[in-house]
Parts: structure tokens; C-alpha cells; sequence
């Protein structure tokens, strides 16, 4: 018997955002496996040569796959780690203007 999941390829994205930064681009997918489980996957693409006429241009990509099980552990340390950042960023530097976003917010 044929499910839904079986017509996937393992890299079918469900869901995406994506975040432009510079030279580097994001991707935060959640994607499924073959046995129906889901997962995020967290790309990184930075430029690393620019295309022209004759090439195209050149990416280094970098990934990492948080499983369900981990998730809640990872997102806990994450935000400790943005908080300290935030905290620390807060003390070496001049307060930012109301116009100006924190680098640190999430």
C-alpha cells in the first residue's frame, strides 16, 4: 500500500523561510523522511565568487538537521546563547536609537 510519503524524495521541503543577509542566505525548511518523521533543516548559502558572462556564480552551502527528539534542547540553548550575546552586546555598546533594530533580536 502506497502512502503520500512514498511519492517524496527526501529533500521535498513543507515548509520554509528564508532570511537575506548580505553574501549569505538562510533556509530554515522542515522536511519529512521516509518514515513519515519530520525534521528541520538549516541551510547556510554564502556567495563565494561572483558570476559573470561566462560562469555562474559560486556557492559554499552548509547544513545542519535538527531532529524532532533535539529540538526542544536546541531551541533552549539557542536562546541562552542570543540572550548572553544580547546581554553582553548591550554592555560594550552605546545604546541603539529607536529606529535602529538590536542585532540580537530573534
Amino acid at each position: 500500500m502506497e502512502t503520500k510519503a512514498d511519492h517524496r524524495s527526501d529533500s521535498e521541503i513543507l515548509f520554509t523561510r528564508s532570511l537575506k543577509a548580505g553574501k549569505r542566505i538562510y533556509y530554515i525548511d522542515v522536511k519529512e523522511d521516509r518514515r513519515g518523521e519530520f525534521y528541520i533543516s538549516m541551510t547556510e548559502s554564502k556567495r563565494v565568487k561572483d558570476g559573470t558572462e561566462e560562469s555562474v556564480p559560486v556557492f559554499e552551502k552548509h547544513k545542519i538537521f535538527l531532529y524532532r527528539e533535539d529540538a526542544e534542547r536546541f531551541i533552549s540553548c539557542l536562546r541562552e546563547v542570543a540572550d548572553y550575546a544580547q546581554q553582553r552586546y548591550a554592555e560594550k555598546m552605546p545604546p541603539l536609537s529607536p529606529e535602529q533594530p538590536s542585532a540580537f533580536e530573534y
